[in-house]
């Protein structure tokens, strides 16, 4: 069951985001539960994505950690995005973690809702591992 003090994980795929980054960082750490980390996987963007998150990772205390592609040789697509979050998370000290793509906007109470929605309803927390809860 997910306990108030479970330090919760965003997981944020990114591609050619630069329209949507700040707004969508700031939802995201203005969470009335908020985040105890951000892991962004970026694939390869064109446009200015990456930079744009090097100076916005100083405007947030939380621990954000950045996975770009940008040296590959192209992007890879949003299935492979998501799962190199997915590997990036095993290294992870979060309990659950919450899926965002590039372009979502958050309502304050996104993560807390997901959080007691999980934890009243357990058959409908996504999957669970050995210790993490994935809600998709």
């Amino acid at each position: 069951m997910t306990r108030t003090n479970s330090k919760i994980g965003i997981l944020l795929a990114t591609f050619n985001s630069e329209r949507f980054l700040k707004i969508q960082l700031h939802s995201i750490v203005s969470q009335t539960l908020p985040p105890h980390e951000i892991i962004i996987s970026d694939d390869h963007s064109v446009d200015a994505t990456n930079e744009i998150l090097e100076l916005l990772i100083d405007d947030y205390g939380h621990s954000i950690r950045i996975d770009s592609r940008s040296n590959a040789a192209e992007a890879h697509g949003l299935h492979s995005n998501f799962r190199n979050l997915f590997k990036l998370a095993l290294d992870s000290s979060s309990d659950v973690f919450l899926l965002s793509d590039h372009d979502d906007i958050w309502l304050s109470k996104k993560g807390g809702d997901f959080c007691r929605y999980a934890g009243l309803f357990e058959g409908v927390r996504g999957f669970q591992g050995q210790s993490t809860t994935w809600i998709l």
